[in-house]
């Protein structure tokens, strides 16, 4: 990632129609110099000049971090230059020259230089080339790229985003209108924490109270890679230091002339001016060094460096100067000496902190040098062999930490589950990284700041690496050597994780027998570390930071990024042999990209569509795998990965037809009908009568959920399609259409029936299979055991036993938590519920919101929170209803009925209680019970007792065609409700105690226990 500035002359084309070429070229030249300078001493490159205009690039060949900062400074230095000149040029020449400058940030690509200039593209040129145009004369505008990584160092009005030639969307641009000529640090958050750091922090106090004791300089150095937290620990510590001491301040620049001793002059300012305001002296050096040996000769010597003087002095003669001023400092009170980012420092600088380090005497001085650790790279053995030297460096923050940031830095914050964790783990414990991904999640709109606090606009997916922290990385790494750039962008191409037979095989030959060494020298300078490797006489490392691996990669060109993903898979089918099918979805995936890089390059060739089929067959087989380990989500996001590189053959039909009904666990039904009906047409077409059956059968099963139809119908109709599968010889998709028959039994309430079925496929299936069919056999035997005539001890062991099988559970993952409620145990529910999560999450699965929140909802509604019941069912409505399930979402209808009845909310009980009957089938029974139960319940409550009782009876003679006993129970004590309600008191106490009978069949203790209590309550009014 690059800076561009691109500047052209405003009307210069009437200018060259008035002036002769000669003229016109000397007119141009003075102020080309003044540009090229202004560049060149801010470490830009100008790649070329078109006509009247220059094009300059900032981090071409080599990044820095603050290449948009220097391409900032360069043209303020430009503006000013030109301002500076242009009388001169009018009086010389009789005419002057308006200019404006654009300037953006992005990737471009470089190259070969041809006739003395390199030829630069992309998107970052094009668009610098547009916010030049736009500008008016004299005005400097900058992009959003540009704007996001310097905002803190300048000055800059927002302007209308621009309309741009080839951007269909308008462009965020800023008006330039001051800079900092030395700040390059990004400001932090006045209230950002310090968290994780208080060991160095006590060994900072630590080392000032020996400095203090002992009257002696302590050298302390800080290291640590960019943003882990170096200057922040440091200001804390200084922070507190309050009138102990005084405190002098001097930071390296990265770049400039005369630099050298720039951060001692720094400090000696710092130090006198806080001296100074500490003593009330107001005599600034002269007074800090009165009574000093030789104190005219120092005054010199230190004054040459703060440019009171135009003494030239030795280096040993400034050495000297600037030791005896600190100690001079550190007599008067002692010294808390900082110099920040000594790694950017002279080779001079750092010999005079190592001098004042070991010279002073009879001085109490903590120096605290920070630095990256690229210091030890120059200066392996910096502070070693000293008396009174620490060295500490800064880890990434622990996980539990960097969420602890996070909160901090939000405070009250309503933020999706796992928002923390997960921006912790994007940081990878930086806390830097951790405060510019928050403000990008800002900046774009995901974080809004509210009267409560915050709140996200949506689910947080993959973070994007905000350019700040792109810049800093990609500095890190365009300062490797040439071998170890190339190894670790090779690396990177295997993965966050990588093999060193990898890299042997991707870099180019006359490297390969230095690759342990520059592995070796990558390890140390801390951008990897040794990882547990996958395959037997293997190395492995691994990225200390994601963020690393992925600045590595981008570094890479499109066109070498293919080739080297298509040399990896070869590598990854050499490594594993016959685990092919194993490792498939990762050899896939690098065949994936060499094929998107490739076609994104050119036209699909032949070589191309080979990449293609390989990668799709290879994705639809892992799509398989993962179905049959219950991983829907996985399955489903393979398909779709494979069908976009499949061609349309029986092949990718068959595998659309099998594994898009798990879209419907995905909450995704709609979507699902979609493609099983382009499959259904493309196979009748096709004459493919194999895939037309998986597809009809997998519609069937999707509109089982997402339409009203009648159960019994697509039981019926999946009979059929099992005979028709069996006779296309295909026994496992006829064994699928048996399960799904079995499930429109259960459905009309034969659950028995059901659970049979369920069984006799799972007695035709190996008993150790862990296949999709298997696992579907098993969660129908799970729900038929819960839901029928099954003791619920029994269905409990079950629904356990089965949860081990499978990570995707639907409809039967929150089974242990129902049965345990049916036992009045809800602690113990809730805390299934949690467990049933968390392993599925565990196991690679995930229990959709919708049955999370209705399965909590029914918990607290038995358990008597009635107003927690209505919140979490509410939700659970909602989700099922934007996913496409009616079906679904009448049955948590009926329990947001029964939890508005229970609050005494008549309307909002009778709205949820129609909604549930007029939106299922007739045949659903679950559905249509219940409504009529709480229609029942409300009618009895406004005096309408025979209509209630009608719809109650109503509602008893439905459960009672099921053997749902739990169900059955339920519509008695309503029924039981009524009659009280209408008088007839002895006639609802028999009907109360005919509940707890079909409870107790059931094993549902907590429900015979309220229904028992039901009838003596009554029954002991009666005598």
């Amino acid at each position: 990632m690059v800076t561009v500035m691109f500047i052209d002359a405003v009307s210069s084309t009437t200018l060259g129609e008035q002036m002769d070429p000669e003229s016109l070229r000397a007119v141009l030249t003075r102020y080309f110099d003044v540009m090229r300078d202004a560049i060149d001493a801010h470490g830009g490159v100008v790649e070329k000049f078109i006509g009247d205009a220059v094009l300059a690039v900032f981090g071409e060949p080599t990044v820095h971090e603050d290449d948009a900062l220097r391409a900032c400074r360069a043209a303020m230095g430009i503006n000013r230059r030109l301002a500076e000149i242009e009388p001169q040029i009018r009086a010389d020449l009789g005419v002057a020259i308006e200019w404006r400058m654009g300037i953006n940030t992005g990737p471009v690509l470089a190259g070969e230089v041809v006739s003395g200039q390199r030829i630069v593209t992309g998107d970052a040129v094009n668009v610098a080339a547009r916010l030049e145009a736009a500008a008016s004369p004299g005005e400097i505008v900058i992009g959003a790229v540009t704007y996001a990584l310097v905002r803190d160092a300048v000055t800059a009005e927002p302007l209308a985003p621009l309309k741009l030639k080839g951007k269909s969307e308008p462009v965020p641009a800023w008006r330039l209108t001051g800079v900092e000529e030395t700040s390059h640090r990004r400001s932090r958050p006045q209230e950002a924490p310090l968290v994780g750091r208080q060991r160095p922090l006590r060994m900072l106090e630590d080392a000032f109270s020996a400095a203090v004791d002992e009257r002696v300089c302590h050298l302390f150095t800080v290291l640590g890679v960019a943003g882990v937290g170096k200057s922040r620990l440091v200001e804390e510590f200084v922070g507190g230091l309050g009138d102990q001491a005084t405190v002098a301040t001097g930071r390296c620049l990265a770049y400039g002339s005369g630099i050298t001793y720039w951060p001692v002059a720094e400090a000696l300012r710092n130090g006198l001016a806080n001296a100074e305001a500490e003593d009330g002296a107001g005599a600034g050096l002269a007074a800090v060094l009165r009574g000093e040996p030789e104190a005219d000769r120092l005054t010199a010597a230190v004054g040459s460096l703060l440019g009171m003087n135009a003494q030239a002095h030795d280096q040993e003669e400034l050495f000297w100067g600037v030791r005896k001023t600190f100690e001079a400092l550190a007599r008067r009170r002692p010294l808390a000496l900082v110099l920040d980012d000594i790694h950017w420092g002279e080779p001079t600088f750092l010999d005079l902190v190592e001098h004042i380090a070991d010279w002073t005497r009879d001085a109490p001085i903590l120096l605290i040098a920070v630095a990256r650790v690229e210091l030890l790279e120059t200066r392996p053995l910096w502070g070693g062999g000293k008396r009174w030297s620490t060295t500490v460096q800064l880890e990434p923050l622990s996980e539990v930490q960097s969420e602890e940031l996070v909160a901090t830095l939000l405070g009250h914050a309503e933020l999706p589950a796992g928002f923390r964790s997960r921006i912790g783990q994007a940081a990878e414990g930086n806390p830097l990284f951790v405060e510019e991904l928050l403000a990008k999640l800002i900046d774009d709109g995901f974080l809004l700041r509210t009267e409560s606090g915050w709140t996200a606009t949506g689910d947080l997916q993959d973070i994007a690496m905000p350019p700040t922290i792109q810049s800093v990385l990609a500095a890190r790494l365009d300062g490797l050597g040439v071998e170890e750039r190339t190894v670790i962008e090779r690396a990177a191409v295997e993965g966050t994780t990588f093999h060193r037979g990898a890299v042997v095989a991707l870099v180019p030959e006359p490297l390969r027998d230095r690759i342990p060494e520059t592995l070796a020298n990558l390890v140390r300078m801390e951008l990897v570390r040794v990882e547990k490797a996958s395959f037997p006489g293997e190395e492995a490392y691994r990225f200390r930071h994601v963020l690393v691996r992925d600045a590595a990669y981008e570094g890479l060109a499109k066109q070498t990024r293919s080739e080297l993903h298509e040399r990896v898979a070869s590598w990854l089918e050499g490594m594993v042999g016959d685990r092919v099918l194993e490792y498939g979805e990762i050899i896939a995936y690098h065949l994936e990209q060499a094929y998107r890089y490739r076609t994104e390059l050119g036209p699909r060739d032949a070589a191309a569509a080979e990449l293609a089929t390989r990668a799709g067959t290879m994705l639809a087989q892992a799509s398989r795998r993962a179905e049959a380990r219950g991983d829907v989500e996985a399955s489903v996001d393979l398909m779709d990965r494979a069908a976009e590189l499949l061609p349309r053959t029986a092949e990718r039909r068959l595998l659309i037809a099998q594994v898009a009904p798990n879209l419907l666990f995905a909450g995704d039904g709609p979507r699902a009908e979609i493609l099983l009906k382009e499959v259904i047409a493309e196979s009748e077409e096709a004459a493919d009568e194999r895939s037309a059956a998986w597809a009809h059968l997998g519609l069937l099963f999707v509109q089982s959920s997402t339409q009203s139809s009648e159960a019994s119908e697509y039981t019926r109709e999946a009979e059929l399609l099992r005979d028709r599968l069996r006779k296309l010889g295909d026994a496992e998709g006829a064994q699928q259409a048996e399960l799904l028959a079995g499930l429109g039994l259960f459905v009309v309430g034969r659950a028995g029936e059901g659970g049979a079925r369920a069984e006799a496929v799972l007695e035709a299936v190996p008993g150790s299979s862990s296949g999709s069919l298997a696992n579907r056999a098993r969660v129908l035997r799970a729900v038929a055991a819960m839901a029928g005539p099954m003791p619920a001890g029994e269905a409990l062991s079950l629904v356990e036993g089965e949860l081990g099988h499978t990570t995707q559970f639907p409809g039967g993952a929150s089974g242990p938590t129902r049965m345990l409620c049916l036992q009045g145990r809800f602690a113990e529910a809730r805390a299934a519920l949690t467990r049933t999560i968390d392993q599925m999450a565990e196991r690679g699965g995930r229990m959709l919101p919708s049955e999370a929140h209705e399965v909590a909802g029914n918990v607290a509604l038995m358990e008597g929170d009635v107003r927690e019941a209505i919140r979490n069912l509410q939700l659970a409505h909602e989700e099922k209803m934007a996913a496409g399930d009616p079906a679904g979402a009448s049955t948590t209808a009926t329990a947001l009925a029964e939890a508005h009845l229970d609050v005494g909310d008549l309307d909002q009980a009778l709205r949820y209680a129609v909604d549930a009957r007029e939106t299922s089938s007739r045949d659903d029974f679950a559905s249509q019970g219940r409504s009529r139960e709480i229609e029942a319940r409300v009618l009895s409550a406004r005096g309408r007792h025979p209509e209630a009782e009608a719809l109650a009876r109503e509602a008893v003679t439905i459960m009672a065609g099921t053997d749902y006993l739990a169900l059955h129970g339920d519509a008695l004590v309503h029924l039981a409700h009524v009659l009280h309600a209408a008088g007839k008191v002895e006639e609802a106490v028999a009907t109360a105690r005919e509940a707890a009978e079909l409870y107790e069949r059931k094993g549902a203790t907590f429900l015979v226990e309220r229904a028992r209590n039901l009838a003596q309550e009554w029954g002991g009014a009666l005598t």
